[in-house]
């Protein structure tokens, strides 16, 4: 079952919850969050085999709120597709 984290503004996710996630689930690595400058939504998803990537990307998005999203394939490919 994947796993979904909820990321409020100006927090960040703790890196022992980071590497638990993907120690875990790691088919795959999404986040989505919301720019208030734009008003508009970002997004990344990649395939990683290592956490240094993820933890580059967490600490860009600590300004935002995000959904961070951990895949643990149950079915189907794994791909960033």
């Amino acid at each position: 079952m994947c796993l979904i984290i909820h990321k409020p503004a100006g927090k960040a996710v703790p890196s022992h919850i980071i590497e638990a996630a993907f120690t875990a689930n790691n088919d795959g690595f999404g986040v989505m969050w919301y720019d208030p400058a734009v008003k508009d939504c970002g997004y990344h998803k990649a395939l990683y085999k290592t956490l240094t990537p993820i933890k580059k990307i967490m600490e860009k998005l600590i300004p935002y709120e995000a959904g961070i999203h951990f895949r643990f394939k149950t079915h189907g490919d794994i791909s960033v597709a």
